[in-house]
């Protein structure tokens, strides 16, 4: 089987506390690439910040070998090179992500059909393969566990240039069962009226996953893009919310209500603490972009940083750990900034610094 890897991308890992090697939180100093790269074991409080998590990786070697065990038994081929379809074909495994639990591998894989499904494996029974869920003409595209027997999962399609929407959403148990869908897929989709103030009917294509919660709840967070003006207009196809809501939407009932008891103007990003808390929210409005933040249990949001939008050094956020520690770029795009939220004089350190290279990241939380 011929595989393509693509272009190789340097990859770092820094531990919060310091444990990785060529990271020096207090100092900033360098990270260096390297491929044997170890740290403490994951116990307690141990916060991870990784470019590609090798669990990842590990789940998608996994799936690789389900799907090898569950093909048909072959005569081996001779080696040659590869097509140019099978060089510009998309992986066969897409994504793989544990549940919270570790005891079952969620993995999107193409099927027979040509388009990408769900799978769900339960870790006890290797090689047995759940098809979870899938589109008679669409990809299954990111999906996301909520707690450890339940999903959600959004489409797109990879066939052609056919648009929809902001990918819709979805949610199942890892058995399949419990359907039910949130949000609709369809541009042209009018949410029903129930006649209360407690709706319960697929929500429009103007809302949009943002988050699963702590705990084990079957909530999410999803994203409402506020249209003071209505739609936008068949000619313009670029969305220009005048500002971002978050509800709280039950998977399984589909009832939501706003996330936060008090709304606040012209929002365009939020970003949540590790208990699930808004904590941080940008603004843009009249030329200027504002970053507030309130303290852990306060209602009252403090303004961190008050700039015009296309000053060349802003603040962006990235991630608020267990200690209230915030981290963020500001200015030097290789650069990961911490700050103390509790803290009377808020001074930023540098966390991580990559020479040479932009920071583009994703954050893993081990509790």
């Amino acid at each position: 089987m011929a595989m393509n890897t693509g272009q190789y991308r340097p990859v770092w890992v820094a531990f919060v506390d310091g444990g990785a090697r060529g990271v020096d939180t207090a100092a900033g100093t360098r990270a260096t690439p390297d491929p044997m790269i170890r740290g403490p074991s994951a116990r307690g409080d141990l916060r991870r910040l990784i470019g590609v998590g090798m669990r990842v990786a590990a789940a998608t070697a996994f799936a690789i070998a389900c799907a090898a065990a569950t093909a048909a038994e072959r005569t081996p081929e001779p080696a040659h090179a590869p097509t140019v379809e099978d060089f510009f074909r998309y992986p066969f495994v897409r994504d793989a992500k544990l549940s919270p639990d570790g005891k079952l591998l969620a993995l999107t894989a193409f099927a027979s059909d040509g388009y990408a499904r769900l799978f769900v494996a339960d870790l006890s029974k290797p090689f047995a393969l759940h098809d979870v869920a899938a589109f008679s003409e669409a990809d299954v595209r990111q999906f996301f566990w909520v707690n450890d027997r339940r999903l959600v999962y959004d489409a797109e399609d990879l066939h052609s240039d056919r648009q929809t929407g902001n990918g819709g959403l979805w949610a199942v148990d890892w058995d399949g069962s419990d359907y039910v869908q949130l949000i609709a897929a369809d541009f042209r989709f009018r949410q029903e009226k129930t006649g209360s103030s407690v709706t319960s009917r697929v929500l429009p294509t103007t809302h949009a996953f943002f988050s699963t919660l702590p705990g084990d709840t079957d909530d999410i967070v999803v994203a409402e893009y506020v249209f003071r003006h209505g739609y936008h207009v068949r000619t313009n196809l670029v969305y220009n919310p005048d500002y971002v809501r978050l509800i709280r939407l039950h998977t399984r009932t589909r009832e939501h209500h706003a996330f936060l008891k008090r709304e606040l103007p012209w929002v365009s990003s939020w970003l949540l603490d590790q208990d699930g808390d808004a904590r941080i929210a940008i603004s843009i409005h009249d030329n200027v972009r504002k970053v507030i933040y309130r303290e852990k249990g306060s209602p009252e949001w403090k303004v961190l940083e008050e700039k015009n939008p296309y000053d060349p050094i802003l603040l962006q956020p990235v991630f608020i750990g267990f200690d209230d520690s915030l981290y963020a770029t500001h200015g030097s795009r290789g650069t990961v900034f911490r700050i103390d939220l509790k803290a009377a004089v808020q001074e930023w350190k540098p966390f991580l610094v990559i020479e040479g290279f932009d920071y583009s990241g994703s954050w893993e939380v081990d509790t």
